[in-house]
């Protein structure tokens, strides 16, 4: 949620317009993704090294690849197309 706020403050002040606006959208999207999924796969790495019964199989990592994109993406498209949509 922090990281999605100065996506969304650069997009209140008018600044972004036409395919810049496609492009900060993406980069807001899948910036909060790359830190939190790099951070948990290093983290489930090491736990796969040390042979450990906690690390996340193969399949349930690729299960929330599916989730993230199927989901969070989509709706935040939807969500930036109805705001941008709504007369202020």
């Amino acid at each position: 949620m922090m990281l999605n706020l100065s996506g969304g403050s650069t997009l209140q002040c008018g600044a972004v317009q036409g395919l810049l606006l496609l492009v900060v959208c993406v980069n807001v999207e899948l910036c909060c993704f790359r830190i939190v999924f790099t951070v948990f796969f290093v983290l489930n790495l090491i736990l796969w090294i040390k042979s450990s019964s906690v690390a996340v199989p193969f399949g349930t990592l690729v299960a929330l690849l599916a989730l993230w994109f199927g989901i969070s993406v989509p709706l935040t498209f939807v969500g930036a197309y109805f705001g941008f949509k709504k007369l202020v």
